[in-house]
């Protein structure tokens, strides 16, 4: 009898300890680039006003690594990566990114052209924008005053829980 007391009480500690460190519904966005970490208030400020709040909104910054990058998908961490655009298009993963062709319907955005941010839907055959440009002239990168030699471009995986709100979000930073 004590060890099924012993059991209940482990378990239910076990249950409790793992529903507590469940991470909070928040938008988390990842900046892989040369964008350096003290932007930070600033970008939470100019973002945290399109969605309402900063407590729904997590940032983090790091130095662009094709190896963190694979950890952080791996671990499904992210809503909305940004990684420069010279990297991006080797990057494109259909089955794993969300179609961003509505927000980028035209042959270019914002001045570059979306060739290479296309890949070819594997369920429907066709191809379809699966990152888009954040350049220089975005929203975001006016607000904190930052111009980068390399410029960036943003995707969303597909396992975002946040995918409507991170792409109105993504629509807002990419607006020129």
């Amino acid at each position: 009898m004590k060890n099924v007391g012993l059991f209940l009480v482990v378990t239910l500690l076990v249950a409790l300890a793992s529903g507590c460190s469940q991470n909070e519904d928040k938008l988390n966005l990842l900046f892989f680039s040369e964008l350096p970490t003290e932007v930070d208030d600033e970008a939470e400020t100019i973002i945290a006003k399109k969605i309402g709040g900063d407590d729904k909104l997590q940032l983090e910054f790091y130095p662009f690594h094709h190896e963190k990058i694979a950890i952080e998908l791996a671990g499904r961490n992210g809503d909305i990566f940004f990684v420069p655009q010279e990297d991006v298009k080797n990057m494109i993963d259909p089955a794993s990114f969300t179609a961003l062709t509505e927000m980028a319907d035209d042959q270019l955005m914002n001045g570059v052209p979306l060739e290479e941010f296309k890949g070819k839907d594997p369920d429907t055959g066709e191809w379809q924008v699966y990152a888009v440009p954040v350049g220089n002239e975005s929203l975001l990168l006016k607000e904190i005053g930052m111009t980068l030699q390399k410029p960036l471009a943003a995707f969303i995986p597909n396992y975002s829980e946040d995918k409507e709100e991170a792409l109105e979000l993504l629509k807002y930073l990419t607006d020129n």
